[in-house]
Parts: C-alpha cells; structure tokens; sequence
C-alpha cells in the first residue's frame, strides 16, 4: 500500500493504521522525503501478516 501525505511519517503512519486497522510497528523517513511505515495486520488465528 502507498499513501502519499504531506508532513512528517507519524501523520502518514497514522493514515495506514486508519486504512488497514493494523498495529504500528514502525515509521522511517528516506531520504527522499517517503516514509518506510510497517503495519502488523490482524489474521485469522495465525501470525499476522507484515
């Protein structure tokens, strides 16, 4: 999933969490003014999917 946002990785973080319903595991600039936001996503029963 990419989501574009203008600010800082925690406005964008919180938009995938909102998106996904997933649990934040992570939110790293680049250095190309992207964000790395990594998302635990709930399964069914087993090891949620990254």
């Amino acid at each position: 999933m990419v989501v574009t946002v203008d600010g800082d990785c925690g406005q964008a973080a919180a938009e995938v969490v909102a998106k996904t319903g997933g649990e934040l595991l992570s939110a790293q600039p680049t250095g190309d003014g992207k964000c790395v936001v990594t998302v635990l996503i709930p399964g069914n029963g087993g090891r949620p999917k990254r």
